[in-house]
């Protein structure tokens, strides 16, 4: 259910711009005072904010410089929370913050990433939801507590810096190597992790290349409850030690992983398309599988719901959690010249 609330901020007269214009534009809220950015001042807007405050974004689309191939540097405790998959932002993300944080309510989500998003720097408690990123999600340096919700990624990458992630109700094209724009893989080695996915749809899990002549690595230790999976490919015969529960999937599992109460079905397939940054469809005999069709297979998870990225507390959505800005009214006060903008915007 939607609920429209109502935010009046007072701004100096002269560094404020309407989000009644066409434009998209990124506001930056702290201590109960906004302050605007264009479009191609995002990172900008990072600059001035400190640790605890939150940028909204609009639709429409942001760029980094002046090209789409530019990475926005997140180097503060700082949320960024756009509309869905209309607010794209254009370019890499790498979240590089200082310190080895513990981060509390730290929130990136609603919008679609055209590049990849890397934490580059250690941190605990990172939130990702309702993103769709066309490129990878990995780490580079350790991090812990990453919990993702409701996302499309081309690929999560977990390599072994990723030390604990939750992920539901989230859609993947690969769980494991990305092929890089230069056609290398990159190497990952998820043992020792402690990896959830639920209520997840996943195309495949592992590499498979079959012109690749170099070890795109293993996945271990990880957990997949409630999931939907297409391909299971074994590189080396290295895929083991994993847990599945309540699965449904089109191949038979690899000895050395635990199987608990999952479900095989030739008939059932994973399409993706190209076009659409590899999204994935899930079809049953060919028909587009929802959640009707899954429950009258009998296809129900540990939690009571169906399978897949439609089951589950939070089905599968790019409509942010966040306030999303829908209209804005400014009025001048004559007497402290300055401008009353009241924000109307929705919640879902």
């Amino acid at each position: 259910m939607k609920k429209s609330i109502i935010i009046m901020l007072g701004l100096a007269l002269m560094s404020v711009q309407s989000f009644a214009d066409t434009r998209a534009q990124a506001l930056l809220l702290h201590n109960g005072q906004g302050k605007s950015f264009d479009a191609d001042q995002l990172q900008e807007a990072v600059n001035e904010a400190v640790d605890g405050d939150t940028i909204y974004l609009s639709e429409g689309t942001f760029v980094t410089g002046k090209s789409n191939n530019d990475t926005l540097i997140v180097d503060k405790a700082v949320s960024i929370i756009g509309t869905g998959e209309t607010t794209k932002l254009a370019g890499y993300v790498n979240i590089a913050i200082d310190g080895n944080p513990k981060l509390n309510g730290l929130e990136f989500g609603g919008m679609h990433i055209t590049k990849d998003l890397v934490v580059i720097k250690k941190m605990h408690g990172l939130k990702v939801s309702q993103c769709f990123i066309d490129g990878y999600f990995t780490a580079t340096d350790t991090i812990t507590g990453v919990k993702m919700d409701r996302c499309f990624a081309r690929t999560f990458t977990p390599t072994q810096y990723i030390r604990s992630a939750t992920v539901t109700n989230s859609i993947f094209t690969c769980i494991g190597s990305f092929f890089n724009d230069s056609k290398k893989a990159l190497y990952f080695n998820s043992y020792g992790c402690d990896l959830l996915f639920m209520n997840c749809n996943i195309y495949r899990i592992s590499v498979y290349e079959p012109a690749l002549t170099t070890k795109g690595g293993h996945i271990g230790d990880a957990t997949f409850v409630n999931c939907i999976i297409d391909h299971i490919y074994n590189w080396d015969y290295r895929q083991e030690a994993n847990i599945y529960i309540n699965c449904l999937l089109r191949e038979t599992f690899a000895s050395g992983n635990t199987v608990t109460n999952c479900y095989n079905n030739s008939n059932f397939k994973i399409e993706y398309d190209v076009k659409n940054s590899y999204f994935i469809v899930c079809k049953l005999d060919n028909q587009e599988l929802n959640s009707e069709m899954l429950r009258d297979n009998g296809y129900i998870g540990t939690d009571g719901t169906v399978v897949g990225a439609d089951g589950g507390a939070t089905p599968f959505s790019m409509q942010a959690d966040g306030l999303s800005i829908k209209e804005s009214i400014l009025r001048v006060d004559p007497d402290t010249r300055q401008l009353n903008v009241t924000l109307k915007v929705e919640k879902q």
